[in-house]
């Protein structure tokens, strides 16, 4: 399998946000032996301070979060990194579910959404298609 990539050379950047470490690690692991170069934060205050800073050293290309989380929640985290200017396609998964309502809410903020548990293909394959419809379009 090649290595998705935001260069020619650069593997794309995923930022992983989930304040239980269990599941930070086995999303951190899974992403990497994809070939994506993950940066992790069991913190979302962190987490923004890495996806508003002016001049990153590797801009996030992709974000991963949790929604219920301490202090701030995924949705939250993504609502403040974009009014700072921050864009990047979002992957939302939560272990409590996506009711109607819910749906209605974050549907207009978050590119997809994940239900834990969830199986690793689905993950990947949300990936595959923001990776095509919107990660690669920006680096062209």
């Amino acid at each position: 399998m090649t290595s998705p990539t935001a260069h020619a050379s650069d593997p794309l950047h995923v930022l992983v946000v989930d304040d239980e470490g269990e599941s930070l690690s086995v999303l951190a692991l899974l992403l990497t032996s994809q070939g994506y170069m993950v940066t992790t934060s069991s913190d979302p205050s962190v987490a923004l301070e890495m996806l508003t800073r002016p001049e990153p050293d590797r801009p996030v290309d992709v974000l991963v979060t949790d929604v219920c989380m301490p202090g701030i929640s995924g949705i939250e985290l993504i609502r403040t990194a974009r009014a700072r200017g921050a864009e990047m396609p979002t992957i939302v998964v939560s272990g409590h579910g996506f009711g109607p309502e819910v749906l209605t809410v974050v549907r207009p903020i978050v590119d997809a959404y994940l239900a834990k548990p969830f199986h690793a293909a689905d993950l990947l394959a949300r990936m595959g298609d923001l990776v095509r419809h919107a990660v690669e379009p920006r680096h062209l």
